[in-house]
């Protein structure tokens, strides 16, 4: 998957990385699930062990990356990791949190590799080591690519936030180590997402950068959409998880009607899970 999205143009990676690839974990939760639901349960932890070393593994190959749009895709494939946890938790808040996240990932990492093809058209390079300075000629394109990162690397207040947060909530329910142990894997993305936007706009402006022009009117009125809604559901996130509420609460007691009957499982109200994390 990184190399697609490496070589791929800037319009077929956004596809590969917003839509294809969410496309996939959708269709896991809407069709396997329900019909596989016995045999998801019994592998769970395993599964959820998997997508724990997908993790690290992808975060750790960002990290030695010079192309950014390479270190995306590697973050890319990370995030995915942590979207399928959620899946693989099968409960209300990790599955909630992995619905969420598909969207927020979509807007934040696909806009992120936009970026990174406008910048690659007018400067002839992606390299991390021949840029730096942009934010002192781009303040505008700088603020832009600072909201999506910052979204991707799951800061409060973006879209990234609720959607982790509600899957570690999820995996912690299922197993306390793993739920720590994904939770702390999102640490590496914090990294190599700030060492790469440190060097790129804010290191020593490189004499190839000089020539980097801000963000034209056309460009800005593109992008600001996406920008804004990355921006509200961070800050209004009820909005969009009350879209999903009524189907997960239906997934959930589908999957689990017998445990749920038995006692063995406490159905958790997605009205007051979404009124407790916003209101704490």
């Amino acid at each position: 998957m990184p190399d697609a999205y490496t070589e791929a143009p800037p319009a077929t990676t956004f596809v590969l990385s917003a839509i294809m690839a969410k496309i996939g974990v959708y269709g896991m939760i809407r069709f396997v699930l329900p019909v596989f639901a016995v045999q998801f349960a019994c592998w769970a932890g395993l599964l959820m062990v998997l997508g724990i070393i997908g993790m690290i593994y992808c975060g750790i190959a960002a990290i030695g990356q010079q192309d950014m749009k390479r270190m995306l895709a590697f973050s890319s494939a990370s995030h995915m990791g942590i979207i399928a946890i959620g899946v693989f938790a099968m409960n209300a808040q990790a599955l909630t949190g992995s619905l969420f996240q598909i969207v927020a990932h979509a807007t934040s990492t696909g806009v992120l590799f936009l970026f990174v093809g406008l910048m690659e058209e007018r400067l002839q390079t992606r390299e991390i080591d021949a840029l730096g300075g942009l934010a002192y000629r781009a303040p505008i394109f700088a603020t832009f690519f600072a909201v999506a990162m910052l979204a991707s690397v799951g800061l409060p207040g973006t879209s990234g936030f609720i959607g982790e947060f509600l899957i570690i909530l999820g995996a912690v329910k299922k197993s306390t180590l793993l739920g720590a142990l994904a939770g702390t894997t999102l640490i590496v993305g914090v990294c190599y997402m700030l060492w790469m936007f440190q060097r790129v706009f804010f290191e020593k402006e490189r004499s190839n950068a000089i020539a980097f022009q801000d963000l034209r009117a056309a460009e800005i009125i593109s992008f600001l959409p996406v920008i804004l809604l990355i921006l509200a559901m961070g800050i209004f996130p009820n909005i969009f998880l009350a879209k999903v509420s009524g189907s997960v609460e239906k997934l959930v007691t589908e999957l689990y009607a017998d445990q749920l009957a038995s006692g063995d499982m406490v159905q958790v109200s997605q009205k007051d899970l979404y009124n407790s994390v916003i209101n704490n």
